[in-house]
Order: structure tokens, then C-alpha cells, then sequence
């Protein structure tokens, strides 16, 4: 990153951070914990759910993995497999959510909760991975990583 460009792409990053919180903070809340209880009962919900949480260890686990990348080109690639990786937890997500829409297995309320969880979490995800980008790649290299078209 040159030199005077670092206070934006740590911006980026904390607004990335801001995102996730936020996000976390939807999952955290008294009615979303609710609905996991209450809908974790069924054994094919409970697989959703371990879905969810495995896929977002893995997530943040690679994200955590940064840090410890010395050579930019390896960042760079480190960053494309982890938005590659975040949009293809998004499509699974999707895919799970409808399939128990076509056995009938969720409510309306249901659908719509877990169809904008899973977009909430694809749009924090992005934003960190941008955000980090900026911080982590020198120009060339930031610009090159969002000209990445998202698949999604």
C-alpha cells in the first residue's frame, strides 16, 4: 500500500469490522436465539445450523491465517480463495435454505430470517475481504483484487 492511501483502506477495514459486528449483533439477539432453540429441534434444521457455524469457523480461520502472509502475491491469493469460499458458503446456504422450502420444512418467517441472515453475512463478509485488501495489497494489487467480479 503506498503510503498515503493506508488511513482509507483502514477505514474500509473497520467499516468491514462495523458490518460484522452489526451482523453478529442480529445473531446474538434474544429473538434470533429463539428461533435457533425452537428451530434447531428437527434434525435436518439442526444440520443448517451446523452448517452455518462450521462454514463460519472455517471462514475466520483463513481470515486468521492472513496475518501470518508475508509475500503480497500470496495475500492476494489467499484473498480471492477466501471470497471465492464466501460466495460459495452464501450459494450452499441458499441451496439448503430451499431445499427445506420444498419439503415444506419451514415457515414464512422462517424463509425470510435465514434468507437475510445469509445475505448479511455474504455482504459483512465482502466488505472485510475489500477492507483487507486495501490494507494488506499495495494499489496495483487492491485494484486488480476488486475488479474481481462477484460470482453471485
Amino acid at each position: 500500500m503506498i503510503s498515503g492511501d493506508w488511513p482509507a483502506g483502514l477505514g474500509l477495514f473497520l467499516f468491514g469490522m462495523h458490518q460484522r459486528e452489526e451482523s453478529l449483533k442480529l445473531l446474538a439477539g434474544r429473538s434470533f436465539k429463539k428461533f435457533l432453540r425452537e428451530h434447531t429441534a428437527h434434525p435436518v434444521k439442526r444440520v443448517l445450523a451446523g452448517i452455518v457455524s462450521t462454514a463460519a469457523q472455517e471462514f475466520f480461520t483463513s481470515l486468521d491465517r492472513l496475518r501470518g502472509i508475508e509475500q503480497p502475491s500470496h495475500r492476494f491469493e489467499n484473498l480471492v480463495e477466501l471470497k471465492n469460499k464466501n460466495e460459495s458458503l452464501h450459494a450452499t446456504m441458499h441451496a439448503d435454505i430451499y431445499q427445506e422450502v420444498a419439503i415444506d420444512a419451514l415457515s414464512e418467517v422462517q424463509i425470510s430470517t435465514l434468507l437475510n441472515v445469509n445475505r448479511e453475512l455474504l455482504s459483512a463478509n465482502q466488505s472485510l475481504l475489500a477492507a483487507l485488501a486495501d490494507v494488506l495489497l499495495d494499489l496495483e494489487s487492491a485494484a486488480d483484487y476488486e475488479s474481481i467480479p462477484v460470482s453471485i
